[in-house]
């Protein structure tokens, strides 16, 4: 069978349920779906962390966990955002004030990465501190490395198509996962330096991985503080429409009664 011909069916089949249609021809319906699996490996990491935080009384798997349970919060924020407006739009329910909702989620997800920034560096420091290291058995560490890359492109190409989206929680998925790339960058750094690394080269790889966590640790507070200030100004500007818009009516609802007294 012709690639052209597999690919025309596989249409057609999409094309016959709504999910599956709109994943195809909606570009945020897509961006909230991936976000959902990723919610959801999200949460297994930082139940997972978490008792080995327990287990073993580890600040390192501590605030691993804690990152892991900030990555869940955001994404989980954003998807029953999603889900709560799909259900209104079924029902026929109008959505009020639907943008100043997607701003202000927006704004809060910027303010959890700011908060990551701190895990995030902790993390740094501990690495350093007691030379912990991201560990991959065997062979896995040459799929985690194509993942990885894998996992920054997308985000990378990701975060310049979802500039062009005027869902603002869209584009709050797409900076959450671009700095969960970089910390997996971080991570797989600090992974191939463990098993091909010298280990007579300790305070190389401490000072290299000191240097690339402060770069994704400044990466991520940056996007925060982007994400604050944009937010604060979108609000400005929904404010300064809604005002706009208020004194138009009244003007014509002026010139109605002035028309009125008239006539």
């Amino acid at each position: 069978m012709k690639k052209g011909a597999i690919k025309e069916k596989f249409l057609l089949w999409a094309n016959k349920y709504e999910l599956t249609r709109e994943m195809l021809n909606n570009y945020g319906v897509r961006t909230v779906i991936f976000a959902t699996f990723s919610f959801a490996i999200s949460i297994a990491y930082g139940a997972y962390n978490f008792t080995l935080s327990v287990i073993e009384s580890s600040v390192w798997y501590g605030v691993l966990a804690i990152y892991y349970i900030l990555l869940a919060v955001m994404r989980g924020g954003v998807v029953v955002h999603h889900r709560k407006k799909r259900k209104a739009q079924k029902i026929g329910k109008v959505v009020e004030n639907e943008k100043i909702k997607q701003i202000k989620k927006y704004r809060v997800c910027g303010i959890m990465l700011v908060i990551m920034m701190f895990a995030i560096s902790i993390a740094v420091m501990e690495m350093i501190s007691e030379h912990k290291t991201f560990e991959h058995a065997g062979y896995m560490i040459y799929a985690s490395a194509m993942y990885t890359f894998y996992k920054v492109t997308v985000a990378i190409v990701h975060i310049v198509k979802a500039k062009k989206q005027s869902d603002m929680t869209v584009q709050a998925i797409r900076n959450i996962n671009l700095a969960d790339a970089s910390v997996s960058l971080l991570a797989l750094q600090t992974s191939m330096i463990h098993s091909f690394g010298d280990k007579d080269e300790v305070r190389f790889a401490d000072t290299l991985n000191g240097a690339t966590g402060a770069v994704v640790c400044a990466l991520v507070f940056a996007l925060g503080i982007y994400m604050i200030i944009n937010a604060q100004k979108q609000l400005r500007l929904e404010k300064l429409n809604k005002d706009k818009n208020s004194t138009e009516e009244d003007k014509s609802e002026e010139n109605k009664n002035d028309f009125s007294q008239g006539v």
